[in-house]
């Protein structure tokens, strides 16, 4: 029955006022010079800490105020970057495939914001990492590939600021400085958005745009459309390497290349043979 009613009693805050009150009895006992009050600087130093105690959680909420402001004023610099980038960019539409990945962050903010927006940043950092694709060594760490990738004119400095700021906000949620508020959230996944596409459209244009193009006829089209392939591929990964060749038609090619990162192999020859 006692231990239930302490427990009532310290969850209930009142242990608080009554420390509080105390405090501030002895307080002014020590300021009117009382005989029987005897304390030394450090005691009322103490003191004076335990008589602040209530208005921590106002401090607290000061603090995150600040935060709220600072990146209210971060966010906003970063849309603007993210518009002048993509007014500048062209017609992504038509040459790279919808980010899904943004879907799957927003589906994952409403559950978790701070894990959908520590999954953006490793995004970020994953599409930076395939314009490495053709280099030997990758740099570590998002600040330095930027800045490689901007020195050597892959990607342009308002991008590698864009994705800088952007990351900067990302790694102060990711550590705790604060959650965001749902409207920003929604605002760091739009720029985010932003950032992968242009990423994916700067892949396309520097690797794997068409070296040349040729206009043919509807015969030649459905002479293609209609035709098997020979398709070999290396399965590197055993004691003993081996070649794999397979013949497939249209549609089975588009859905082997459609899985062709689950494989274990590397694609080396596609060849129409009827």
């Amino acid at each position: 029955m006692i231990k239930e009613w302490l427990n009532k009693f310290f969850k209930s805050g009142k242990i608080i006022v009554i420390i509080f009150c105390f405090n501030v009895i002895i307080l002014l006992l020590h300021l009117f010079r009382a005989s029987f009050v005897q304390i030394d600087n450090t005691t009322i130093l103490l003191m004076l800490l335990v008589l602040l105690t209530p208005f921590a959680s106002h401090i607290k909420k000061i603090k995150f105020g600040d935060f709220e402001a600072e990146i209210n004023q971060d966010i906003k610099k970063a849309e603007q970057q993210a518009k002048e980038i993509k007014s500048e960019g062209g017609d992504k539409e038509q040459v790279i495939k919808k980010n899904s990945v943004i879907e799957e962050l927003e589906e994952l903010a409403a559950k978790d914001p701070v894990l959908a927006l520590a999954k953006l940043r490793i995004e970020i950092e994953k599409k930076l990492k395939r314009l490495y694709t053709f280099k030997e060594t990758v740099p570590s760490g998002i600040k330095m590939m930027t800045q490689v990738l901007a020195g050597t004119g892959v990607i342009s400095n308002k991008l590698r600021r864009l994705i800088l700021d952007v990351t900067s906000i990302l790694n102060r949620v990711v550590h705790g400085e604060d959650i965001p508020t749902e409207t920003n959230i929604d605002k760091i996944l739009n720029i985010g958005s932003e950032i992968l596409d242009e990423l994916d459209y700067i892949l396309f244009q520097k690797f794997i745009a068409p070296a040349s193009k040729k206009r043919i006829n509807k015969k030649e089209l459905n002479e293609y459309m209609d035709a098997v392939y020979e398709v070999t591929t290396v399965v590197p990964l055993v004691n003993k390497p081996q070649v794999n060749t397979r013949l497939l038609n249209q549609e089975q090619l588009y859905e082997f290349l459609d899985g062709y990162e689950e494989y274990a192999e590397f694609l080396v020859e596609i060849k129409k043979i009827k």
